[in-house]
This record gives C-alpha cells, structure tokens and sequence, in this order.
C-alpha cells in the first residue's frame, strides 16, 4: 500500500517539526519576556489570523479545484462540482466566484464574530490596552498583540500545516473552529482563575502547554513502541 507507507513517512517528519515549533514558541515567550497578557493575547490572534487563513484557503481551493476529465458522479448521485462542469466555461466560473463569494462573507462574520466576542472577554481578564476594556478595546488589544506577539501566529501556522494540505484536497469548516473551542474552555479557565486569584504563572504553565504543546508527537512515539 504506497499511500500508506507515504502517510506514514510524512507522520515520522510532522512529529519533530510540531516539536521544533513548540520550542520555538516557548523559547520566543521567554526571550521576548512575554507576559500572561501578551501571550493569550497572541493565542487569539494565532487562533484568527490563521484559521481564517484557512478558511480562505479552503473555500478558494473548493471553489476553483480543476475537475480531472471524465469524473464519475459521486455515488451516481447529481454532482454540483459535475453540473457546474457541464456549463460554459465563463457560465461556471461566475457560479463558483458567487458561491465562494458568499461563503466567504459568512465565514468572515461568523469566525470574525467568535473572536470578537471572545476579544471582549480577554480585555476583561488581560487587557493589553489602557483604558476600559469593551467593545472598543478589541482593536486597540489586537494590535498590540499583532506588534508584540506575531512570532506565534508563525509558529501556530507551522503547525497547521497539514489542515492547510488538507484543506487543499477537501475542505472540513470545521477544522478552523477548533481553536475557536479551544478559546471557549480558556475563557473559563481565565474566570476561575481570576476568581481564585491564582498566580498568573499557573495560567502561563495551561496556556503554553496545554495549548500549544504537540502531543499528537507523543501518540506517535507511543503507536511506535507499542
């Protein structure tokens, strides 16, 4: 089975390049002296910046994916990829770039709008702006967070490299918004931490490793020696 030994080849490499990642990331939070603030603050941009990114990707790559001659329908089942196949070439593009057009501007509002919600509620727990924190400190935290904190949206889109590869072959909307869950539980995390008044070295510790550590890397070692 070629596809499988090359699945398996490509497991061996992810593994030490997600490690690599990681300890590029906790090295650049030391070395940049991030604090709690900066760094969560940087979850969030990673978390927007790339898995929109993604997003974008996934449905421009659906969109206008070349049909390979002779494609069979899928399942024997009508084919929307297959009918827009049959019409004009100007026909089917114009379909494709409305279609994409308004999956975009969906997506744009709805992960736009997670994460602006969630903006509001980190400006709560660790604001990175003076000021009140509210709907108008999103923008002030965000760049900040884009100023101080980029280096880890570079290492988190390292890291998805293979929901990119994926995404290239077919698009899953949902694969993005599993960073927007991953924020979720963190947002409640930050409440009862706050509320306890627990050292923000504590919530340092669940950010960095919780988050970003890569133990798909320890399954694989595990799978391997067992």
């Amino acid at each position: 089975m070629p596809e499988v030994s090359a699945l398996k080849v490509q497991a061996r490499r992810a593994g030490p390049l997600d490690l690599a990642a990681f300890l590029a990331t906790a090295i650049a939070s030391f070395a940049l002296r991030w604090n709690v603030a900066k760094l969560v603050w940087g979850l969030w941009l990673s978390s927007l910046l790339v898995g929109y990114a993604l997003i974008v990707y996934g449905i421009l790559a659906a969109a206008f994916r070349p049909l390979p001659p002779g494609a069979p329908l899928t399942g024997g089942k009508p084919d929307l990829t297959m009918a827009l196949a049959q019409l004009p070439a100007g026909a089917s593009f114009a379909l494709r770039t409305v279609g994409a057009a308004f999956m975009l501007a969906f997506f744009t509002v709805h992960f736009g709008g997670f994460h602006f919600v969630h903006g509001i509620f980190l400006g709560l727990f660790f604001p990175l702006a003076p000021g009140q924190p509210g709907f108008d400190a999103v923008p002030d935290n965000a760049a900040l967070a884009l100023r101080s904190s980029w280096p880890l949206a570079v290492t988190t889109a390292v890291s998805m490299r293979g929901a990119f590869a994926q995404a290239g072959r077919e698009f899953k909307p949902q694969t993005p918004y599993v960073s927007v869950i991953r924020m979720h539980f963190l947002i409640f995390v930050f409440a009862g931490a706050s509320i306890a008044h627990l050292d923000n070295r504590w919530i340092y510790i669940v950010v960095l490793f919780f988050y970003f550590f890569p133990f798909g890397v320890l399954r694989g070692l595990w799978r391997r020696t067992t």
